[in-house]
């Protein structure tokens, strides 16, 4: 099939547009979208991830036939990776959850067998009477027999075997056997039966299959090998060998171009071009679209069991030129109307249409200057005026919008500024209250350096604007502590809702993953905007409920879910169609009553979809918001070892008002081999403990809660202590500041205390407490890790404060230091001391009288000795990396950028010291 260029269909547009001039001008009206009113809300369930081949094609057919009043949704079981059972239990209670907390499903689109055999188990309980519309379905029978149910229908996909086996014949005319690669997965087993239902029809054909299931991947290469000229090969299926190693359909193709040495045919779009022929395939995507139309009729009225089942898919051929040309197929075997990838063009094939419409555009353009100049030329004077008053209203509007949105700018960041600024300025009001707690105001220094460092990171993009006006914006890829950054920011919004009395809640639910790779302060910068945005839009007294879900993990890939749910002032629905615009607020008095510029949300959305992630939010005026905040992060494999340290022989008792959190919980002990059990409220966990006892099975370990109505954590703990005595171990867990229960806990009788979120490390080391056993944390490396006692280093920095800061992190691990206060000084300083005696040089940039960059050529010219190998670095808040550059082309060693990371300033110097030594 050929297809016209991009820059043919550019001119064809550009000649019409002329067209419409010439016959009098047009008019193109842009009219203001009305008002939704109710949205649908429709479930894809796909059995695969979204990494799986056919699944984006499936996608793109569905999105394409769904209006703009649906809402889609979608959910991923993952069963190439997860076994069928866990993925049927853990979609399940991910829906259970939508629905109970969301709202119910208008339809349901189900993608492929898996899927189907969902939607049909628990149709009863999740979508009764709601339409249930399947798509690439292999098993045929079962699609039948479950299409008989009013409320369900679809699209089968059927592979046209006759075509493709007629097409292989040709190709093969020798073969007098067919092979085809399968697996025994639901979607494996169904494409099988359909294979071996051929037999009758081709009985010159052996049929035979290369069943990865019961093959292991050597057996798999081998058996790829030994496929011989008087085979047809057929590719159906191929996700798992018997060791249990998962292949995407890209490695499954690699496989193929290096193994196999016939033509391999394929009945579905995926894998064609990568090695593999094709045939006459499923086109996923009419599929999709198929299934969408069917839900479309049904959501306008239609009754579901007047649509019936469609048992043939959309088909075609689809083959790529590149095989064909490696197994010299000729062209005449080829169908007409087949589509042929990676084929190779004729210049006129190529450029012609191009060219035709480029001559047919130019003969148009030279009639349309003619007229022009005509016009031109007759109402030149009034053109002329009328060009200068609209240049004129030009510049007063690009001045007037200028100047609104420098005001707009600077309210955003001084927002943005303001909110780490507060955590640090409250810690820091907390801390100087502590003085006889050293631990905790270290806990508090450490979330004051937390809230430091967004800020750093802040004016650091205040400071890169211009790389995100022209698109440069780059994202970073490293390992981050995923439980400590929970922390922080529910540390820093509990203190915020507290004082403006908001009844603030973290819910976790499946999370497992406590390091992650990814943006640390993207993703922060996500969630403390829309978290200041609940804070601010959310009146005293109201609600805010923080929730983050792990919704599924692959063997390298994570995907993250961020809810932000308030009860405050809501959104009518023109602003929610607008929320994401820049610079867009409900109206004047948005602004005059709660602050902000409107920008926050538009910098939220370019991030979410820069990290491949996506966002969406409902709102109702006066009711609340929510936004969801979908984001993919990669695994950074880091697991906590506790195979040699479980605890069989405990038995907790977990207790908390929130279900979903005695359950995350829950999940967390089972991991550990601890029995458990919970409850709601202290009265249940009273009666819970006294059965217990009588039981002669006594609960050794409890739980529970701090924030409980009717009774809380402490008044628990003090029952527990009345009633039952020192029995049991007693686990405070607080989301907020263990400062507020921490005194009256342990008077209660409480043992220890964790912090909500919490993750499975967190009771791993509390637990090892309780055993006595001792597992040290990893410390970020200190002053103590290091001795550098006899080194000599040359300081230049003109003001004072930093050079007290400086000097001080120096000497702490035994450094001699010399000062100067400027570059000219530093520069005697170095020219008066013996050859070889600094063993190090750092110099900031900005300094009087000769800056950083100066003092370095010249030592670098200096007759002494060492004036070429001494180690010199910048230290400095010039921190850009064209900054960087030039500091190395000054001569410099290396950059080191302020403020100073202390780690890092040892870390550079062990280095430095240590190459010194070796020249």
């Amino acid at each position: 099939m050929k297809k016209r260029g991009k820059c043919g269909r550019l001119l064809a547009l550009f000649l019409a547009v002329i067209l419409m001039c010439l016959n009098g001008g047009a008019c193109l009206v842009c009219a203001d979208s009305g008002t939704q009113t109710g949205k649908f809300r429709v479930l894809f369930i796909s059995s695969y991830s979204y990494t799986w081949s056919t699944v984006p094609l499936q996608m793109r057919g569905i999105e394409s036939e769904l209006t703009d009043d649906v809402m889609l949704d979608v959910e991923f079981m993952d069963t190439k990776t997860l076994s069928l059972d866990l993925a049927e239990k853990e979609l399940l209670e991910r829906v259970r959850f939508k629905e109970e907390n969301v709202a119910f499903y208008d339809a349901v689109i189900v993608g492929d067998d898996a899927a189907l055999q969902f939607a049909v188990k628990y149709q009863e309980e999740l979508f009764r009477e709601k339409p249930i519309v399947f798509e690439g379905i292999n098993d045929v029978e079962y699609a039948q027999k479950v299409s008989q149910n009013p409320w369900i229908t679809g699209v089968i996909e059927r592979f046209s075997y006759k075509d493709n086996l007629d097409f292989a014949m040709k190709v093969q005319p020798k073969a007098d056997k067919i092979t085809a690669i399968v697996d025994n997965t639901v979607t494996g087993i169904g494409e099988q039966k359909q294979f071996f239902e051929q037999e009758k029809q081709y009985p010159q054909l052996s049929f035979d299959v290369i069943n990865a299931s019961i093959l292991k991947q050597e057996e798999l290469i081998a058996a790829f090998s030994d496929v011989r000229e008087d085979t047809i090969l057929v590719y159906l299926i191929l996700s798992e060998d018997c060791e249990g190693n998962i292949y995407t359909n890209e490695q499954v193709c690699r496989m193929i171009q290096e193994y196999v040495n016939v033509p391999v045919y394929r009945f579905v779009q995926a894998g064609i071009g990568e090695g593999v022929l094709g045939g006459n395939i499923v086109f996923h995507e009419g599929s999709g679209a198929i299934a969408a139309r069917m839900v479309m009729q049904i959501l306008n009225g239609a009754d579901p069991s007047s649509i019936a089942m469609q048992s043939n898919s959309p088909n075609g051929f689809y083959l790529d030129q590149n095989v064909l040309d490696r197994f010299h197929i000729s062209s005449k075997l080829i169908p007409q109307d087949a589509v042929i990838i990676n084929q190779k063009q004729s210049f006129w094939e190529q450029y012609g249409r191009v060219i035709e419409v480029t001559l047919g555009a130019a003969a148009v353009l030279m009639i349309f200057v003619v007229l022009v100049m005509r016009a031109v030329y007759e109402k030149k004077r009034s053109a002329e005026l009328e060009d200068k008053n609209r240049q004129l209203a030009n510049a007063v509007m690009a001045a007037q919008n200028a100047n609104g949105a420098k005001s707009q700018f600077l309210a955003q960041m001084s927002h943005e500024i303001r909110t780490p600024m507060n955590a640090i300025i409250g810690l820091t009001t907390l801390a100087e209250t502590e003085t006889e707690d050293p631990d905790r105001i270290k806990e508090y220094l450490a979330k004051i350096k937390n809230s430091s460092r967004l800020l750093l990171g802040i004016i650091n993009d205040i400071l890169d604007m211009s790389s995100i006006e022209q698109g440069k914006m780059k994202l970073d890829k490293q390992v981050f502590d995923f439980k400590r950054q929970l922390s922080g920011i529910v540390s820093m919004f509990y203190q915020q809702a507290k004082q403006k009395q908001i009844d603030f809640k973290l819910h976790m639910n499946g999370v497992t993953e406590e390091t992650l790779i990814g943006d640390e302060l993207r993703v922060n910068q996500i969630m403390i905007n829309l978290l200041s945005n609940a804070i601010k839009f959310t009146p005293s007294g109201g609600k805010i409920d923080f929730t983050v879900t792990q919704t599924s993990r692959s063997h390298d890939k994570v995907y993250m879910r961020f809810t932000v749910q308030d009860n405050g002032c809501g959104m009518n629905d023109d602003m929610l169609n607008r929320l994401f615009c820049p610079f867009e607020q409900q109206d004047a008095s948005t602004a005059r009553k709660h602050g902000g510029s409107g920008l926050g949300l538009s910098i939220t959305k370019n991030l979410v979809e820069m990290m491949g992630g996506s966002i969406r939010a409902e709102s109702k005026l006066n009711e609340g918001s929510m936004f969801v905040v979908d984001l993919p992060f990669s695994s950074s494999g880091e697991k906590m070892v506790t195979k040699q340290n479980r605890f069989d022989a405990i038995r907790a008792l977990i207790v908390d008002d929130d279900e979903d959190a005695c359950e995350y919980c829950g999940i967390l002990l089972k991991r550990l081999g601890i029995r458990y059990d919970y409850v709601t409220d202290g009265k249940a966990a009273l009666e819970a403990l006294g059965e217990a006892e009588d039981e002669g099975d006594a609960y050794n370990l409890c739980i529970i809660d701090w924030q409980m109505p009717i009774m809380d954590g402490v008044e628990l703990t003090r029952q527990i202590r009345s009633v039952f005595g020192e029995d049991a171990i007693v686990v405070i867990a607080s989301a907020y500041d263990l400062n507020e229960v921490e005194e009256d806990g342990r008077e209660a009788g409480a043992d220890y205390f964790v912090i909500k979120p919490v993750f499975q490390s967190s009771l791993f080391n509390v637990l090892n407490r309780i055993c006595g056993r001792t597992i040290e944390p990893e410390e970020e490396k200190q002053a103590e890790n290091f001795d550098f006692s006899g080194k000599h280093v040359l300081l230049a920095e003109d003001v004072e404060l930093n050079m007290e800061v400086a000097v001080k992190m120096l000497k702490m691990v035994g450094i001699e230091v010399s000062c100067a206060m400027d570059g000219k000084e530093a520069l005697e300083l170095y020219e008066e001391a013996p050859d070889g005696f600094f063993d190090c040089i750092l110099l900031d940039i900005n300094m009087p009288h000769m800056d950083g960059y100066e003092t370095v050529r010249a030592i670098r010219k200096s007759q002494k000795t060492d004036a070429h190998t001494v180690p010199v670095f910048a230290m400095t808040a010039n921190a850009f990396s064209e900054d960087v550059a030039e500091a190395m082309n000054a001569g410099m060693n290396g950059h080191i950028a302020k403020p100073i990371e202390i780690h890092i300033l040892y870390e550079t110097l062990q280095e430095v010291f240590k190459s010194h030594e070796q020249i």
